[in-house]
């Protein structure tokens, strides 16, 4: 014999197909099952799931920041890289490339930064150049190194500087940001 139970439980309505055993007889009749005996069962089934479900749940949760947060940092640091593209450069001056990484820059540990920068080549006085781009970090790009402390960190380099000879003009300009809450599970700072 097959039954369909229905229970409807918070607004979704859950049907369960169930095949039926014969009940023993007594005196000759079908033994009845008394309603109610089998709700206490239903209550502590959802009791026990749900005991179970929440850890599972909170773990999995926990778990997941690892994966998502080195994704919000990276998707932070390539905002930052489009924001300093929009900057209109000043004349005489062209945006050659920009770049975006994340990692510790700071040294201290546990926390990674996002950092993003553009390489620029100007006919500008460095005075200038600094005056400009004041709220940013600046480093002239020299023969001895074409590479700041914070590329270094998130290992970045611009591949414009590889095939030159004459450094003169040419400029990086850099910001850093962090998040304390997505920088915790971001284990390239770690």
């Amino acid at each position: 014999m097959t039954n369909m139970i229905i229970i409807k439980t918070q607004g979704f309505v859950i049907c369960f197909i169930k095949k039926m055993r014969a009940l023993p007889k007594k005196n000759g009749r079908l033994k009845i099952a008394k309603r109610g005996e089998g709700e206490n069962m239903v209550i502590a089934k959802r009791i026990m799931l749900t005991i179970i479900a929440i850890p599972c749940i909170l773990i999995f949760a926990f778990i997941s920041l690892y994966f998502s947060c080195p994704l919000l940092n990276d998707k932070t640091a390539g905002s930052l890289a489009k924001e300093l593209r929009t900057i209109p450069p000043p004349y005489n001056t062209q945006i050659l490339e920009s770049l975006s990484g994340c990692g510790n820059v700071g040294g201290t540990g546990n926390h990674t930064d996002m950092w993003a920068g553009i390489l620029i080549k100007t006919e500008l006085e460095e005075k200038d150049v600094e005056q400009f781009y004041k709220e940013y970090y600046i480093k002239k790009v020299d023969t001895s190194n074409y590479q700041t402390f914070a590329m270094e960190c998130v290992n970045k380099e611009f591949s414009n500087l590889n095939n030159i000879d004459d450094y003169e003009g040419f400029y990086i300009i850099e910001t850093v940001e962090r998040h304390e809450f997505y920088s915790f599970f971001d284990l390239r700072g770690h």
